[in-house]
């Protein structure tokens, strides 16, 4: 299990505080929220090139504070993709496995069998610059995977690319997760956590979304459960969902919106808004 305890952050002017969080091993975990409310910055802390002013980071109950990046059971699928356009599609594949000491032989046939998952082994002896968005996506994420990390961090890959190749990298990702994890859950399987602005890839993608929003971490809740009981209006209103309304009273099973008194599961005294769905 990956735990953020009670992280605080500033980078800039920007600052979050107080960030809690538990992601359950071998899930597929989003953190939904609009440019600029820190996703990024938290997985940055995550792999250890941020050092936050207050909190922890512990893997599998192991603190990773006093652990550099590169010792880290982790491997970063970066937004830029950080590629190395001096080597070869082969290379870049296998520069993990090198640096973590693996023997050349062993290096390359992790490189081969990477590019197989990904349907890339045409392209092993390419230079990177010549490659489409597409290629450089599927060439970052191989690199990313071919140190076998137990955690992988997701950082927003798919937005600089066109409707169908982002398609195509969204099933991409689910694929290889499912693969990892076989017929359900398995706590050794690998455990993404994925960090995106954009809904429709989040509901595609997550087992559970946390929405941060406003310098707030909202709990995680199962896709369905986001879109269909948003916990809060400033949820709903991010998410696009319109027709949400402050409640003037509130009793088990009904509200009062004005004149109105409407029937609404799961409503009682605390209730304070309620969407109508269209």
């Amino acid at each position: 299990m990956l735990e953020l305890r009670d992280l605080g952050l500033t980078a800039g002017a920007f600052s979050l505080s107080g960030i809690s969080l538990d992601v359950r091993p071998g899930e597929y975990f989003v953190l939904l929220g609009p440019t600029g409310s820190g996703k990024t910055l938290l997985l940055e802390v995550i792999c250890g090139l941020l050092q936050p002013r207050t909190g922890q980071v512990r893997w599998q109950g192991r603190d990773l504070m006093c652990l550099p990046p590169e010792a880290r059971p982790l491997a970063v699928l970066f937004q830029d993709l950080a590629l190395f356009d001096h080597l070869t599609v082969g290379e870049n594949i296998a520069f993990g496995p090198r640096v973590r000491g693996l023997g050349r032989a062993a290096r390359d046939a992790r490189a081969r069998a990477m590019a197989a998952r990904l349907g890339i082994e045409t392209l092993l002896g390419r230079r990177v610059e010549g490659l489409s968005g597409g290629e450089r996506q599927r060439v970052a994420l191989a690199r990313a995977l071919a140190v076998e990390p137990a955690l992988l961090l997701v950082d927003e890959p798919l937005s600089a690319l066109d409707g169908v190749t982002r398609d195509h990298l969204r099933e991409e990702l689910k694929r290889l997760h499912a693969e990892s994890r076989g017929a359900g859950p398995d706590p050794e399987a690998l455990t993404v956590v994925h960090v995106t602005h954009d809904r429709e890839e989040a509901l595609y993608l997550a087992d559970r979304i946390s929405v941060l929003l406003g310098g707030r971490l909202f709990p995680p809740v199962p896709p369905a459960d986001l879109f269909r009981r948003p916990v809060d209006p400033a949820v709903a209103r991010f998410l696009g969902l319109r027709n949400v309304f402050a409640v003037d009273e509130a009793s088990p099973g009904t509200v009062r919106l004005g004149p109105l008194t409407l029937p609404c599961e799961g409503a009682d005294a605390s209730t304070r808004s309620v969407w109508i769905r269209p």
